[in-house]
């Protein structure tokens, strides 16, 4: 059963705010709700349930992300109940190449915790997997 999920995506224009090149908290959570979707996916997948929501978020900003940076997300299956799937959430930000960073590493700057409901046609159902 695969319970972890890695992604990324490039900061464009489109995610920042038109005066200051900097991602809107919006374009931001989108981009983890996508990626949490997506881990739920892939646990979901060949099972009895056929989609999945966002029943309940609970996020925190820790840093700014800037135009150019690349974020990374990690995700990770934390809870499984009857009708629902947990998964925590992080990511990072790998700064423009024209920015100075301390040792290269990767900054922490957003975490979140998410809760899916699972379906199947327009019910929600138990999804009968083990965790």
């Amino acid at each position: 059963m695969i319970t972890k999920f890695h992604t990324n995506f490039l900061v464009l224009p489109k995610h920042t705010n038109h005066h200051f090149p900097l991602i809107f908290g919006g374009a931001f959570f989108s981009e983890l709700d996508i990626a949490a979707y997506s881990c739920v996916r892939q646990l979901l997948f060949g099972s009895e349930c056929d989609n999945a929501v966002t029943y309940k978020f609970n996020g925190e900003f820790i840093k700014p992300s800037f135009l150019g940076d690349i974020i990374y997300i990690e995700c990770e299956i934390t809870e499984m109940r009857f009708k629902t799937i947990s998964v925590k959430v992080n990511a990072f930000r790998e700064p423009c190449p024209t920015e100075i960073v301390e040792n290269n590493e990767r900054i922490h700057v957003a975490k979140a915790d998410f809760v899916f409901v699972t379906m199947k046609g327009n019910q929600y159902v138990n999804h009968n997997l083990t965790f």
